[in-house]
């Protein structure tokens, strides 16, 4: 899913990210809302600059909303409250 570039600096990293058409757009302008720095062109794979590490996390969360199931997304959520409410105990 990403590649990093050759040269890339562990705090600048480049990811480039094949997906659909409408979910490439939708990525680009949550990125964008984030003001994470990102280059979508017809037809090409989304470059997206991760200049941190929470950049490179907010956008794997992204994509993986995108990209996964809804029963999926909704089980992870499942086990997270779990979690919470155990130890919560």
């Amino acid at each position: 899913m990403t590649q990093p570039s050759a040269d890339a600096d562990p705090c600048d990293l480049v990811l480039e990210l094949s997906l659909t058409g409408s979910d490439r757009w939708e990525m680009y302008h949550r990125l964008q809302d984030l003001d994470i720095p990102c280059s979508c062109q017809a037809h090409r794979p989304l470059q997206v600059h991760c200049r941190s590490t929470l950049d490179a996390i907010q956008c794997w969360s992204i994509a993986r909303q995108l990209t996964q199931p809804r029963l999926v997304l909704a089980q992870v959520l499942d086990a997270c409250l779990d979690l919470q409410t155990q130890s919560s105990k």
